[in-house]
């Protein structure tokens, strides 16, 4: 066991390393071509956030190919896990360890970091698991190819302790670990866990409950804090979250710190956080707000 555990510190630092190449590299499986910044400069500010799904695909796939580029030593490899978690998984013999990466995009000129990170905590004892954030803009900020700006690594056990300690308060709000799936297949495994909203508003019928409660905060995941929810969501209303657990909303000072370096990066002139505003006034109802953002992306053009 020490020996594999010191192979898996290798390859971890090796991908590491690896993963430095990822910086201002291109996502060259699309290009957004633009007529000009009178014809569909507007459309396209509009619209672009909308290639974000597919964009976090590929910029998956570049972390998996980033680290498979070079291979592991002694039987240690990354292979894609598709459904699976984390999206890099770190094998030995071609066995899963149950370490590994998982990636997530952040178009950094949306309105916020959409993506999502519902692992348990349970699921990431005793496992080696990061988080790798990688933020992404249009080359020509209206058009052009998607274009790797950065990304930070963050221990994926510590993201979930934060999301966990930032939602998990009952009554108002309960988080829901998933259910013992240990013997279903693969593909039928729960993971995750989920966000709910207190929806009752009757006061005796929530006063009833709140004496179960108590002042100590405890992970969902315990014992008590399992049997505190059962009893809740099945004596009260409660709704999912349709919000839960967006990396931009749990205030991890580690992602916060991230996004704000990325804000203030300078890119073709401007910080990224000045092309956002550029980006909304290209979508403003207000005609002078608009002229002049289109005033600022027309140099973007060819002559």
């Amino acid at each position: 066991m020490a020996a594999l555990d010191t192979l898996l510190d290798e390859e971890f630092q090796r991908a590491i390393g690896a993963l430095a190449t990822l910086a201002s590299r291109p996502v060259d499986l699309l290009t957004v071509k633009s007529l000009g910044p009178e014809i569909d400069a507007v459309l396209i500010a509009k619209n672009i956030s909308k290639l974000s799904p597919f964009v976090s695909t590929q910029l998956e796939n570049a972390v998996i190919q980033t680290l498979t580029e070079v291979p592991g030593a002694q039987g240690v490899s990354w292979q894609r896990q598709d459904p699976g978690f984390p999206d890099a998984g770190l094998t030995h013999n071609g066995i899963q360890t149950g370490h590994g990466i998982e990636a997530k995009a952040w178009y950094v000129c949306g309105t916020e970091i959409t993506a999502r990170f519902r692992a348990s905590q349970t699921v990431l004892i005793g496992k080696r698991v990061y988080v790798i954030l990688v933020a992404w803009i249009m080359s020509d900020i209206v058009f052009g190819t998607p274009t790797i700006l950065d990304y930070e690594l963050f221990d994926a056990a510590d993201v979930a302790r934060v999301r966990d300690e930032h939602y998990h308060k009952p009554l108002g709000y309960v988080v829901v670990e998933p259910e013992d799936t240990t013997d279903r297949t693969a593909n039928l495994q729960q993971a995750n866990v989920m966000g709910f909203k207190l929806q009752t508003t009757d006061a005796g019928r929530v006063g009833s409950m709140d004496v179960l409660v108590g002042d100590a905060w405890e992970p969902p995941y315990s014992e008590r804090s399992r049997s505190l929810v059962k009893v809740l969501r099945q004596n009260l209303e409660y709704r999912e979250e349709t919000n839960f657990a967006k990396l931009d909303r749990i205030d991890h000072p580690g992602i916060e710190a991230f996004k704000s370096r990325v804000l203030t990066r300078d890119y073709r002139g401007r910080t990224v956080a000045e092309w956002t505003d550029v980006l909304r006034g290209l979508t403003s109802s207000d005609v002078a707000t608009r002229q002049a953002a289109l005033n600022v992306v027309s140099a973007l053009y060819p002559p």
